[in-house]
């Protein structure tokens, strides 16, 4: 048989299964001159020479999820999936996570699969633009509870409600508010970690546009600095003014956390100009940068109190 008509060409291009095979009415035992992926889902072996691994796990848990339609993707795979930070807790869990509604009763056993049964809201499960079914973000930000730690989830938090930048990301509103936050936790008091994640949301801002910066407030409030606002204008209600990532207008000092992007030099230029903006105005200008995150930020957080007591 000549290798074009073993698959039909629509399909040639997506992972498989016996039953997505039936639904596009194509012989089931076409699957046999595929690759197996894994979880009883089959690809074209040219196109995963083409694909690295966790490209690989993406193609397995979409045909997994289109597979079973009343079910969605779940916990550490829709956060693969929809690229959330602190990817390597999740990537260290081979097994897609796929949930059903508890009403079905329905589980499946596979290899490389974590069924699970659970009670949910109608907007608690969303469909992607690739007809793929995953956990809502106020949803998953739940279901991650129970393998993240409570500063884990102030990260997460953060990272759903702060305001996008249009020009760099495509969007205008954020991931989740934080009242939608509020309403899934107040919904799910059975869920697994929900005790964490009530803690974690009472440390949730709005503002903070990377995880070290939520990692460097956090610091400050372990070592019980008074809480630092976000996105400080070096003059109040100019929307013009150039931005602190941290601060404290009452003593100005303006607190920036400089990852490897601002090493550019047309970003240093502006980082520079940035700075003169808030020195000319009287201002106190900290820098912090991945080598005060790696030391989990506690040299720095000495820094700031001694320009707290400076000021006060």
């Amino acid at each position: 048989m000549p290798r074009n008509t073993v698959v039909p060409a629509q399909l040639r291009s997506t992972a498989l299964s016996a039953t997505l095979m039936r639904r596009a009415s194509a012989p089931v035992r076409q699957l046999y001159s595929l690759a197996p992926l894994g979880s009883g889902v089959w690809a074209d072996p040219e196109l995963l020479e083409t694909l690295d691994g966790e490209a690989r796990f993406r193609m397995r848990a979409q045909a997994l999820s289109r597979e079973f339609p009343e079910a969605w993707l779940s916990c550490g795979t829709a956060a693969r999936l929809l690229h959330l930070p602190l990817n390597r807790l999740w990537q260290k869990d081979p097994d897609v996570h796929l949930s059903f509604p508890a009403s079905t009763g329905r589980r499946i056993v596979r290899s490389g699969v974590k069924s699970h049964r659970a009670v949910i809201r109608p907007d608690d499960a969303v469909t992607l633009d690739d007809d793929v079914r995953v956990s809502s973000y106020p949803r998953l930000w739940l279901e991650l509870a129970a393998q993240c730690s409570t500063a884990q989830l102030v990260i997460l938090g953060d990272y759903l409600v702060r305001v996008p930048y249009p020009r760099y990301e495509g969007r205008r509103r954020a991931l989740a508010s934080l009242q939608d936050l509020r309403e899934a936790t107040a919904s799910s008091s059975n869920l697994r970690g929900i005790r964490k994640a009530r803690e974690a949301l009472g440390l949730v801002r709005v503002g903070a546009d990377s995880p070290p910066e939520t990692t460097l407030r956090l610091a400050m409030h372990s070592a019980g600095l008074p809480e630092p606002e976000l996105q400080v204008a070096g003059v109040d209600g100019d929307p013009r003014a150039p931005r602190a990532d941290l601060g404290y207008r009452r003593w100005k000092i303006a607190i920036q956390y400089e990852g490897f992007t601002h090493f550019s030099p047309e970003q240093a230029k502006a980082d520079h100009r940035r700075d003169n903006f808030f020195l000319s105005r009287g201002w106190i200008v900290l820098r912090f940068s991945d080598a005060d995150y790696r030391d989990g930020f506690l040299g720095a957080v000495g820094v700031i109190r001694q320009a707290i007591e400076s000021r006060s």
